[in-house]
């Protein structure tokens, strides 16, 4: 999938187009970067409606592929590199999102369905107090 970004996009408009592809995975875009496996600061994050122009004044609009084969890290790199924003890749477990610092190897296919699993029960109703 292609997204394009300009200097009027927000996060929020990002995320919609990023969760055609991968539903249970979420992007969030933070102040500070980050090391591969390295966690952000949650009082770092922008606020979802916050245009890229107003993140970074020198931001030049263009176009992220993004592949089910790539890597957290790969993505987080590559938002890094191209448009000098720093993000983190969120998996839904539940009614939560997960931080997936830990598994930063992992590619954004496998991420999304290790969320699809969280969704499902754990246990059988039926069995759960024998």
């Amino acid at each position: 999938m292609e997204i394009f970004l300009s200097s009027e996009s927000t996060p929020r408009q990002i995320n919609k187009e990023f969760h055609k592809a991968f539903p249970l995975l979420q992007l969030e875009f933070y102040k500070r970067k980050h090391s591969v496996g390295e966690t952000s600061v949650y009082e770092q994050k922008f606020h979802e409606r916050i245009s890229f122009k107003e993140i970074n004044n020198s931001f030049r609009p263009g176009v992220i592929t993004i592949n089910p084969s790539d890597t957290v890290a790969d993505l987080e790199q590559n938002f890094q590199k191209k448009f000098d924003l720093s993000i983190q890749v969120y998996r839904r477990m539940g009614d939560i999102y997960l931080e997936t610092a830990e598994t930063d190897g992992l590619s954004l296919e496998k991420q999304n369905s290790m969320g699809h699993l969280a969704e499902r029960p754990a246990f059988n109703v039926h069995t759960l107090f024998l």
